[in-house]
């Protein structure tokens, strides 16, 4: 892997990270004031900040998808491929019950 490409990647990483630990914020705010908001805004308005977390996120995900794409078609062709929702719902189940996840991290990536 080329050093452009690996920082290109490193840079991605970093950035998803730190997306995936605000959205976590987000959800925990919402989660902590539902009540008020759900007075304020109804379950509609709750759900219609997460819907569009979320579609920032899809977003997001897709420019670095055709970013890498750009890079090399071949290598990242898999990317393209449907999600198996089950495998990653068992990831994210171990992930998130793995002491730390969520905390960032203090050391800088290399």
């Amino acid at each position: 892997m080329q050093s452009e490409e690996k920082d290109m990647l490193d840079r991605m990483l970093r950035v998803d990270h730190a997306g995936e630990f605000g959205a976590n914020r987000i959800y925990a705010g919402q989660m902590a004031v539902l009540g008020a908001s759900s007075a304020l805004l109804g379950k509609e308005g709750a759900m219609a900040c997460t819907v569009a977390v979320e579609e920032s996120i899809s977003e997001h995900y897709n420019s670095q998808i055709r970013a890498l794409m750009e890079k090399d078609p071949d290598r990242y062709t898999q990317l393209l491929q449907p999600i198996d929702w089950t495998s990653l719902a068992l990831l994210l189940l171990i992930t998130f019950s793995m002491e730390g996840v969520g905390q960032p991290n203090p050391r800088p990536h290399s």
